[in-house]
């Protein structure tokens, strides 16, 4: 296999674990709307697909209706939240140091002004090329679009273009773009739907990373 020379990591799930502070700031949202709370272990499963899905899914969940304005408070309270039990998955950072050498890059469905200052709490920002979320270009995975832009930017054959995440829509949106594809089972991703998605490597710890790409 050709050298990997280009890598593109999600971020919630495959990077750093967030989950706690997305579902708690969720229902402190819904607290505020005069909700119930959902159990975080649900609110899990609505992460992934981007902050409209995850309050579409946990307002339907307490029949509840998303008002004018909701998604901006959201925002405002997980700003205020996404670092308190936020942390990057066990020796990733260390995987991160040791291929930076490589082109890398994040794509994500979070809002790009979060995963930056996530980045920049754990001081690796600057080992990115470029951070692209769901709001930068108006455009969510699985649609190519951010691999195809990396791709023409790099000037790199797809062969050499590996693209890593946790869950089905990381490895779909991999294959859509006709890159290598890596899922990774430390996340919030399970097994069966990652494997449905037939990725090129599957892997069960950070460090395996290293042996895909060298």
């Amino acid at each position: 296999m050709k050298k990997i020379k280009v890598i593109i990591f999600d971020f919630d799930g495959t990077l750093f674990d967030t989950k706690i502070d997305i579902a708690r700031s969720v229902n402190f949202l819904l607290k505020e709307e005069n909700l119930p709370p959902i159990p975080e272990e649900k609110i899990y499963e609505f992460i992934g697909n981007g902050t409209d899905v995850l309050l579409e899914k946990s307002f339907s969940y307490v029949n509840g209706k998303i008002r004018d304005g909701v998604i901006d408070r959201f925002f405002k309270i997980y700003e205020e939240h996404m670092l308190d039990n936020t942390k990057p998955f066990p020796n990733i950072l260390d995987v991160i140091d040791k291929i930076k050498d490589r082109s890398l890059y994040i794509l994500t469905n979070k809002h790009e002004r979060f995963a930056v200052k996530i980045l920049k709490h754990f001081g690796i920002l600057n080992y990115f090329k470029e951070v692209v979320g769901a709001d930068t270009f108006g455009v969510k995975k699985p649609d190519p679009f951010g691999i195809v832009r990396i791709i023409n930017k790099e000037r790199v054959d797809r062969e050499k273009i590996l693209m890593v995440g946790d869950s089905a829509i990381d490895i779909k949106t991999g294959k859509n773009a006709r890159v290598l594809t890596c899922g990774v089972l430390w996340g919030l991703g399970k097994i069966d739907e990652l494997r449905r998605e037939n990725p090129d490597f599957l892997i069960n710890k950070p460090y395996e990373i290293l042996d895909i790409v060298n």
